[in-house]
């Protein structure tokens, strides 16, 4: 009995050891693996970061035509949409040299008035809910032109259409990204005569941060076109409202 005591005595402890010993090994492995991945990953950032824009300036007229999409490279709003994605935007593809259009639109224009997801800032007439291609028309919502290359279009996770726009890289634009801090979210963003629209979110890496903002319907200047029979009175009105904009969020400093 003394002897079976004994034995069973050091089969417990060899059986702790060796368990003590594996979970040893495990943490040391978790611990290396982790450390691999960090540091594959901060490779991978300073990488990418190497190939963006240094400057405004250079990201304002970066990507390249369509041509080039055709054959594999993606561009420089291409190498950040990993990034953008894991903030829960997916990037509408160009389908011209300055156009992006959304990829319901490419998958079935004929369902667009079903598939469109109302975000309360873009607006049609009842007469132009089909998918014809004429301004003020439900497929303008789904088609964006950029005049460059600093802004583009994208859909949230929640299906709500949004423009990512670049507002600061390394010394450039903190100053304008104050003003927008402070006209475009918080407090002032609710002010009803404050008619900035709403930063709804940041994307930050390295040193470059981008801001998302609703999208509100197509080109400005659809809205003066002959198509919608408005008059001078209706584009004074349009400016006095960007005026009062711009002043109304300054009286509060």
């Amino acid at each position: 009995m003394t002897m079976w005591r004994s034995n069973a005595g050091f089969m417990a402890v060899s059986f702790l050891t060796g368990a003590a010993t594996a979970a040893s090994a495990y943490s040391l492995w978790r611990y290396y693996t982790a450390k691999a991945q960090s540091l594959k990953r901060e490779k991978k950032r300073v990488e990418l970061r190497q190939q963006l824009p240094t400057a405004l300036s250079s990201w304002r007229y970066s990507d390249f035509d369509c041509s080039e999409y055709d054959r594999g490279d993606p561009g420089v709003w291409g190498m950040l949409e990993e990034i953008i994605c894991d903030h829960g935007y997916e990037l509408w593809p160009r389908i011209g040299n300055s156009t992006c259009a959304s990829h319901r639109f490419l998958v079935d224009d004929e369902k667009l008035p079903e598939m469109e997801k109302p975000s309360g800032y873009a607006f049609i007439h009842p007469e132009r809910d089909s998918t014809d291609d004429d301004p003020g028309s439900m497929q303008r919502l789904c088609v964006m032109d950029y005049l460059n290359d600093l802004s583009r279009p994208a859909t949230s996770k929640s299906g709500f259409d949004v423009v990512i726009r670049v507002l600061v890289i390394k010394d450039e634009g903190h100053e304008q990204l104050n003003i927008i801090r402070r006209t475009a979210t918080g407090t002032a963003s609710f002010w009803s005569n404050n008619h900035c629209l709403p930063m709804i979110d940041e994307i930050v890496f390295d040193d470059i941060v981008l801001g998302v903002f609703p999208k509100v319907g197509g080109l400005f200047r659809h809205s003066y076109d002959a198509w919608a029979k408005d008059s001078v009175g209706d584009i004074l009105d349009m400016i006095m409202q960007m005026l009062e904009a711009s002043d109304s969020p300054n009286s509060s400093r």
